[in-house]
């Protein structure tokens, strides 16, 4: 009697699987040879490793650490994410900021871009201290007419003074509409963790939660004029 095995391909859908499986268990293999490795440089040879070669997490290693210094947590993990919020409280643009990004880098081109979507029509625009550097308040004079700048530092005469002037001021109180945002989008749209995977999620998750926070302004305003035409309404037929 002769005994014969029959082998029959896998389905497609099951070798496809097999492989993602595969492809990440010699991502994970690797990974760990290599945080291991830099643990060895790091403790028994007490090497000082360069921020480049450092590896914040294994299942997203595109994380940074992020020094806000800042109490009580001065270092955070993530990614920089920049925010632009209109008058009406929309939000109008959210970008990923690139590793090592810092703020003084990104407001002129910002402006710019800006600028060209809204046919030159913003007529103030409202930063932190973070964006500062001379030439940020040059260029930006430039492309909006009244850059609400602040200085980071000790302050010229000149400094104050423009500092100092009422339509500085109005534009700095504006400026807390955005410190609002930034709350809400972490708070009350999901923004708090991002839950999905990898840079193009990263980035996806936050478009969604943008998304969130507009439509809730849109309700916002919608709703504040129900109240006005129904208060108003009210008021008629009390006189009448």
């Amino acid at each position: 009697m002769q005994v014969k095995t029959l082998c029959l391909p896998a389905p497609p859908k099951l070798r496809r699987l097999n492989e993602e499986l595969r492809s990440e268990l010699q991502y994970f293999l690797g990974a760990t040879e290599y945080i291991s490795d830099l643990a060895t440089r790091r403790v028994l040879e007490d090497q000082k490793i360069p921020h480049a070669e450092k590896v914040f997490s294994l299942f997203e290693p595109d994380t940074e650490m992020i020094n806000r210094g800042k109490v009580p947590y001065p270092y955070e993990f993530g990614h920089r994410v920049l925010i632009v919020e209109d008058s009406a409280g929309f939000i109008l643009k959210a970008q990923v900021m690139e590793a090592g990004q810092t703020d003084e880098k990104t407001p002129v081109r910002l402006m710019t871009e800006l600028q060209d979507r809204f046919d030159g029509k913003i007529k103030a625009a409202s930063f932190d201290k973070g964006f500062w550097s001379p030439d940020n308040l040059k260029e930006l004079s430039a492309i909006v007419p009244l850059p609400v700048l602040p200085k980071k530092g000790k302050r010229s005469a000149s400094d104050a003074a423009r500092e100092g002037s009422k339509p500085f001021g109005k534009m700095r109180k504006w400026h807390a509409g955005v410190e609002a945002a930034i709350h809400a989008l972490q708070a009350g749209n999901g923004l708090g963790i991002c839950r999905d995977k990898g840079s193009d999620g990263y980035r996806r998750y936050l478009a969604l939660g943008v998304l969130g926070r507009n439509l809730q302004q849109l309700g916002t305003i919608f709703r504040d004029k129900e109240r006005k035409r129904r208060r108003e309404q009210m008021l008629l037929m009390l006189a009448a």
